[in-house]
Order: structure tokens, then C-alpha cells, then sequence
């Protein structure tokens, strides 16, 4: 049996995408930051009138933040109502878009040719890969897109947070 994935670049690194789990990419990225959110949290979007939350997958990879350019894509989530599987993710109907360095093809591979990640590639964090396909120019590194969007950030931001935050006194 085959699957099909949506090749993405974070840094030097191609990942893969269920295609399955993708409502489009868009290359149209005007993002609105979001005070205390996590910090793989970029901030939100507004998409034909639907506001989204954009996520940036580096973060959680330990790739580091994304710089947005002319390659840069925002691949949209379908939402877990699509589905029909809602699991832990952030949150059950809401739509994610993930900020990618650049995308490439739809590649298909047989289930078979795909590997386990090997233990050795520590610039990466591999809680969130399930697998590498050897493609002919380079790895595909497969995303778990449960455990990106897992809402477990340690950095998240507390009440007792605010309290280092600026006063600012209006005469």
C-alpha cells in the first residue's frame, strides 16, 4: 500500500505531510503575533474570514524560528472535525497552519520504504518523526503531526508570569 506525503524544508531538512491532513498551502502570510501563547505559536491568521493559528514546526524540531521569504508557504491543517479523529491536539475544530521554509512535491511511497528514524540525527527532535524515506536526492523525514500539535509546551505562559510584564502609566 502506498501513501502520499507533501514534501515541506525547515532549515537544511524535508519533511513530509500527510496529504491526507492537508486542506491547502498557502502563500499569502500576514500573521498577527499573539501575546502569552507557547512559543511554537507564531500567532494567528485570518483566511478568507476563518482565523487560524500558524504554528511554526522548527520551534518544536529544535530547527529554531522561522524567517519568512518569497518560498516561504503556509501549509492549513484540516481541522479534526474533517477528520473525524481528534486526538490531543491543540484544539478539537480549530484549523492549524504550520509556517514552512519552502514546499516542494507530493511524493508517494510505498509504506514498506519507510524507515525508522536512525537514533544519530541530534539536530533534530525525533518525538515528532515516525519514519525516513531514502528519496534520490536526499531523506524524507516523516512529521507526526499529533504529537507537533500537542499543546504540552513547558514555556507556556502563567498568571504569575504577568507580573514581570511592563507597567506603563497613562497620566
Amino acid at each position: 500500500m502506498s501513501k502520499s506525503f507533501i514534501s515541506v524544508t525547515i532549515n537544511q531538512y524535508t519533511f513530509g505531510i500527510d496529504v491526507s491532513l492537508v486542506r491547502e498551502v498557502n502563500h499569502y502570510i500576514d500573521i498577527s503575533p499573539v501575546a502569552l501563547a507557547p512559543d511554537f505559536t507564531i500567532g494567528l491568521m485570518n483566511l478568507r474570514g476563518q482565523i487560524i493559528t500558524i504554528i511554526d514546526p522548527g520551534v518544536r524540531l529544535g530547527c529554531g524560528r522561522r524567517d519568512l521569504s518569497q518560498q516561504s508557504r503556509c501549509v492549513v491543517l484540516k481541522a479534526a472535525s474533517e477528520l473525524q479523529r481528534a486526538k490531543n491536539s491543540i484544539s478539537l475544530n480549530e484549523i492549524i497552519g504550520l509556517l514552512v521554509d519552502s514546499v516542494g512535491d507530493i511524493v508517494i511511497v510505498d509504506e514498506d520504504a519507510i524507515e525508522r528514524l536512525p537514533p544519530n540525527l541530534a539536530d533534530i527532535d525525533n518525538e515528532y518523526i515516525s519514519g525516513v524515506v531514502k528519496l534520490e536526492e536526499h531523506l524524507l523525514l516523516i512529521l507526526t503531526i499529533d504529537a507537533l500539535l500537542k499543546n504540552d509546551n513547558k514555556k507556556t505562559a502563567t498568571y504569575s508570569d504577568m507580573s514581570t510584564l511592563p507597567v506603563y502609566n497613562v497620566p
